[in-house]
């Protein structure tokens, strides 16, 4: 029974160490975005949104209110990523509002994407 004791003692003191490691990896960060990357359409306001860093090259970028992700291995490239994602989800959900009766989660995320994203203007 000694043997086993020590084996789970040195199980859990290795455990500890990948979660200190795992810990010092993941990091999060609150972004605001002022563009969406393209000509056509902006935020109608500033958008905060969170960056998840799970790794040395593993980003995650959340748009929460909306349930949409950006992905890449640096921040600009999750960050560009989840703006082409909020606009081609908008476009998408567009369409097939035409074509079918939307569910609770996919007009909800419609709506809160049209609150939020407006037409560029042309400056004459």
């Amino acid at each position: 029974m000694p043997i086993e004791l020590e084996e789970l003692k040195g199980s859990v003191i290795q455990l500890g160490i990948e979660l200190h490691r795992l810990q010092s990896i993941f990091r999060t960060y609150s972004v605001t975005i002022n563009d969406l990357g393209e000509s056509q359409r902006k935020p109608a306001n500033p958008v905060v949104v969170t960056i998840e860093q799970r790794s040395e090259e593993d980003f995650v970028a959340c748009f929460y209110d909306a349930d949409i992700y950006g992905y890449g291995d640096s921040i600009p490239e999750c960050l560009d990523d989840l703006k082409l994602q909020m606009v081609s989800q908008l476009q998408f959900l567009s369409r097939e509002e035409k074509r079918v009766d939307l569910g609770v989660f996919p007009a909800k995320q419609l709506a809160v994407l049209r609150n939020l994203i407006t037409e560029r203007t042309n400056p004459c």
